[in-house]
């Protein structure tokens, strides 16, 4: 389940939500705001590493044998992760609020100073 860091509305990461966000930004049911899905560390680098892995077996695969096994062993890799990694988001991802198109929050002016 993700929360939606404005509203504090949680919902379901589905095959559609999945796919309709392009590039991990995600739209609230409720108060249609943006948010980026932002994953652990820990997550990141396990994706990144069974990447690697199946990469190089394609390539080995491939090149050694024909290239229609690599092109399954491809298939099936996408019919694993996709739902594992839509179930991964939905269980470890925390949405972060998008800023606003045309601002930056990098050149925001700063708060103003407290009276001590």
């Amino acid at each position: 389940m993700l929360t939606c860091p404005k509203c504090q509305c949680r919902f379901l990461l589905t095959f559609r939500r999945y796919f309709k966000a392009g590039q991990g930004c995600h739209v609230c049911p409720d108060c249609r705001a943006e948010c980026q899905i932002e994953l652990p560390g820990w997550l990141k680098a396990v994706e990144l590493t069974l990447l690697i892995l199946v990469v190089m077996v394609w390539v080995l695969v491939g090149f050694q044998t024909r290239f229609v096994y690599g092109l399954l062993l491809t298939l099936v890799w996408l019919a694993i992760n996709i739902p594992v990694n839509i179930f991964l988001d939905g269980r470890y991802g925390l949405l972060k609020p998008v800023p606003a198109k045309g601002t930056d929050e990098l050149t925001s002016p700063p708060p103003p100073p407290s009276a001590s």
